[in-house]
């Protein structure tokens, strides 16, 4: 079974999946959550599973608003997290959690590309949240050491002061999930990437975000 064959039935159950789209275009979309307890956290690693190609995604931004036809601003109800669930259990039904992600590859039969994929994701396309031995398969799409050739793709939907806020929660992410010897190999590839596609300060500042986060206790 080829790994596209094996994301596309491992990301394909609606109750595996932690949301759906509800807005999309070529660089980013919008996934509205179904648990608030369910999500994935900022920097993380989704995917869309469009069908006959898998759209993979990084969480930036997220928000809560309340449902369509409700009050724009809440009643306040003074009580901890455990007594609204108790008391008010279709609390996820009237606020909408949503998750913002970029656009940063996809995977068809021919394999995981770190580009822009060839269409964007649709409404209602379920996503998922990306387990850690598939965000390997990601990072190493030729199977020969890791890449991040993706990392401007993470830098085209923000202003230029949020770029290394953004690059460091992602790599602190990846930090969180992956050991020493991955990390390690991930640093070389953020140095390729970021000597390739970023000058001066904001370069110089990525290494010193990268370092510091993926190298240190190594």
């Amino acid at each position: 079974m080829s790994l596209f064959d094996t994301l596309r039935a491992r990301y394909s159950k609606p109750d595996m999946a932690f949301g759906e789209v509800i807005e999309s275009s070529t660089i980013k979309f919008d996934v509205c959550a179904y648990d608030h307890e369910v999500t994935p956290q900022h920097g993380a690693f989704v995917l869309v599973n469009c069908g006959h190609i898998l759209v993979i995604g990084v969480v930036i931004h997220s928000e809560m608003r309340a449902a369509p036809g409700l009050p724009r601003i809440p009643q306040r109800l003074r009580m901890t997290r455990d007594e609204l669930r108790k008391r008010y259990p279709d609390l996820k039904d009237n606020i909408l959690d949503v998750y913002t992600a970029v656009v940063v590859g996809y995977c068809s039969n021919r394999g995981i590309v770190q580009s822009l994929p060839p269409e964007k994701p649709r409404i209602h396309d379920l996503a998922f949240i990306l387990d850690k031995d598939h965000v390997i398969d990601f990072l190493n799409p030729q199977g020969n050491g890791l890449q991040m050739n993706y990392l401007p793709l993470l830098t085209v939907p923000v202003a230029a002061a949020e770029v290394p806020f953004i690059i460091e929660r992602h790599l602190r992410f990846l930090a969180e999930i992956l050991d020493a010897h991955h990390r390690s190999a991930l640093f070389k590839a953020l140095c390729t990437s970021v000597n390739e596609h970023f000058r001066g300060d904001v370069a110089a500042l990525l290494l010193k975000i990268g370092r510091k986060t993926l190298l240190e206790g190594i």
